[in-house]
């Protein structure tokens, strides 16, 4: 079994490796986390650690690639963008709303960028 010290060593060190911090614990096992853009969730460091997660509002934003040749972002929209996908969207269609909104928000962060 790990000392609480050393995880909570561990967890600010991920952090720091993420660009982000490690707030503090929340429960024994549970702690608080904060990206670069001070999104904040919580979240058990060994789900994070195993998974290398971070930031799921972050996650969003990203695009699946970008060609810096022709200044060309691209990203690949399976079913799950258009229609209920049950392994995607657990609550249904308030899932795939959210998932609509974020990809109008990555869209018109594109437009603004340019």
């Amino acid at each position: 079994m790990e000392d609480y010290n050393d995880i909570d060593t561990k967890a600010l060190a991920y952090a720091q490796r993420r660009e982000g911090r490690c707030l503090g614990k929340v429960s024994p096992n549970t702690y608080l986390w904060s990206c670069k853009k001070d999104h904040q969730w919580e979240a058990p460091y060994k789900n994070m650690k195993q998974n290398y997660r971070w930031c799921n509002i972050c996650q969003k934003e990203h695009a699946d690639g970008y060609n810096e040749e022709l200044g060309l972002v691209f990203e690949y929209s399976g079913n799950q963008h258009y229609q209920i996908v049950p392994f995607f969207h657990l609550q249904g269609q308030m899932n795939l709303d959210a998932q609509i909104y974020c990809d109008w928000e990555k869209r018109a962060l594109c437009y603004r960028e340019g």
